[in-house]
């Protein structure tokens, strides 16, 4: 009864145990990839791959990009007027990030990407836009291991809808440790502190 269960359910699991019930399981051997039993329970003819760890190692390990707080927002205001909400022009936003990495011996090549929106402020107009965006690697010390400030530029074409921005920094060539840490976000002070 048992048995006619299992041959309903799970034909090929049913014909392997009966075998394996024949002779015991210590002598039975694995079935070939390409024999009936074989495809039936692997799904495939093909010989079964072994699996480098070491290099699922290499490609699994791709750190997270974080904006830290204060540096998701740049705000653009009329000259003077720094801080008064009526005289904002643009305010732009880190909305997205994404990275992909590629680990080559002792280095790991990063692609990080960002993306976000310009809103036009109460006084927002069409033009040229250069946004400061800065992209830096931590590694095991305190000291960035990567840092570049991007100047991004961008065309706002109308001055009452938002308009879009990405920017994807294929530059990043860092030595491998699983300490890595990526940020992005907006300097504006990178002029005042040159």
């Amino acid at each position: 009864m048992a048995f006619a269960k299992l041959l309903t359910v799970k034909p090929a699991l049913a014909a392997f145990l009966a075998l394996a019930g024949c002779g015991g399981l210590d002598s039975i051997t694995a079935p070939s990839a390409d024999s009936p039993l074989g495809i039936a329970l692997r799904g495939t003819a093909e010989e079964p791959q072994e699996i480098n760890l070491d290099d699922f190692k290499k490609r699994s390990f791709c750190p997270q990009v974080t904006v830290r707080d204060g540096t998701q927002t740049h705000r653009i205001f009329a000259r003077g007027e720094e801080g008064n909400p009526r005289k904002l022009i643009y305010q732009v936003t880190i909305d997205k990030t994404a990275r992909e990495c590629q680990r080559s011996g002792e280095n790991l090549y990063i692609k990080v990407g960002i993306a976000g929106r310009i809103i036009p402020g109460p006084i927002g107009k069409a033009g040229k836009l250069s946004i400061p965006l800065r992209v830096a690697v931590l590694g095991d010390g305190e000291a960035p291991v990567y840092s570049k400030l991007h100047k991004i530029d961008v065309l706002v074409e109308s001055p009452t809808q938002a308009s879009v921005w990405t920017k994807i920094d294929t530059e990043v060539i860092v030595p491998f440790t699983t300490e890595l840490v990526v940020y992005a976000g907006f300097d504006a002070g990178a002029k005042k502190r040159r």
